[in-house]
């Protein structure tokens, strides 16, 4: 979310979904990596157990979750089994990175989508699913809390799918997607990260391909617990919990004769001072107050200018433990 939008006028975000249709929202939105795409596996698990795609048909209205509040099977929706808890990381470290991102030609600067995070404590950050009445140059963020205990069931379900194990092989991806999305997901227990890259998740062939079962299963129970974690925060608050930033990912590309960028330029001065956009030709993570605030208040699209030189800027909120390349 880090391209089109001209302007610097405080950034207008609207939230008109009620409970119900945001809850419905997110989960076609994070199912959204289940649809109709074709598969590469980066990074994937030997000896994974067959599991069937997982689509919440569950009753939109209802409250009740689908994730399990125990370990399970991964073959169906009910916790059948009882596995060994896993080991978890420290409170600041994700369990789960989570993100669907769409492989298309991009004008630099550029970031990819931002991460879907959740933690051992329950809390969970994750990209506002709303609409915005204009593109502001940081997509803000919803933020929630589950059961601690979800986490750990959440956990114990890719143990038993086998997915927090080394890298096995995979299907190759269907001949017949045309530039799938692209879903990562990455594990972290206290022994290290699992990292899965799956380009179209459930294409023709899926049902043959256990590993790519797998990984539509994990992904099926990370959205329900994002979908609970911010409905339930909307149903305690009457409104949307926006996530405050510490720390954004910043990237910058000099504008020049030779490469001006899109569009009409819009200049806006830099005034930040503590931050030099010269220094953020690679991604960068910034943590400073009046930098991050700087850029939450204005819209996508505009040159910023610096010291008598010009930047075109790509931003994103840096949720904590997140790699800034990544």
């Amino acid at each position: 979310m880090n391209g089109s939008g001209t302007g610097q006028a405080p950034t207008v975000v609207e939230s008109a979904m009620s409970a119900t249709q945001r809850r419905t929202w997110l989960k076609r939105t994070l199912l959204v990596a289940l649809v109709s795409t074709g598969l590469t596996a980066c990074g994937s698990a030997s000896g994974v157990n067959g599991g069937a795609a997982v689509v919440d048909t569950s009753d939109p209205h209802s409250t009740e979750s689908s994730l399990p509040t125990t370990t399970d099977n991964p073959t169906t929706d009910n916790p059948t089994t009882t596995a060994a808890p896993v080991p978890l990381p420290a409170s600041d470290v994700p369990v789960v990175q989570y993100r669907v991102q769409g492989l298309f030609p991009v004008t630099p600067p550029f970031l990819q989508g931002g991460w879907t995070t959740i933690y051992a404590d329950g809390t969970l950050i994750a990209p506002f699913g709303g609409s915005a009445a204009a593109q502001p140059q940081v997509w803000p963020y919803d933020s929630g809390h589950v059961d601690p205990e979800r986490v750990a069931a959440l956990m114990a379900m890719a143990a038993s799918s086998g997915l927090l194990g080394p890298a096995g092989p995979a299907q190759p991806p269907s001949s017949s997607i045309s530039d799938p999305a692209r879903t990562v997901v990455m594990l972290t227990t206290a022994d290290g990260t699992f990292t899965h890259v799956v380009d179209g998740l459930a294409s023709a062939g899926s049902e043959t391909d256990a590993y790519r079962q797998s990984v539509q299963h994990i992904v099926g129970a990370i959205s329900t617990l994002v979908m609970d974690a911010i409905a339930a925060t909307q149903a305690s608050t009457g409104v949307t919990t926006f996530y405050e930033p510490v720390a954004l990912d910043v990237l910058t590309l000099d504008v020049t004769d030779a490469a001006p960028g899109p569009g009409p330029a819009n200049v806006v001065e830099w005034t930040p001072a503590d931050v030099d956009l010269a220094a953020m030709a690679t991604c960068t993570v910034v943590t400073d107050p009046e930098a991050i605030t700087f850029l939450q208040r204005n819209l996508a699209g505009p040159t910023y200018e610096q010291h008598g030189r010009q930047y075109r800027i790509a931003s994103r909120v840096h949720p904590p433990g997140t790699s800034c390349d990544g």
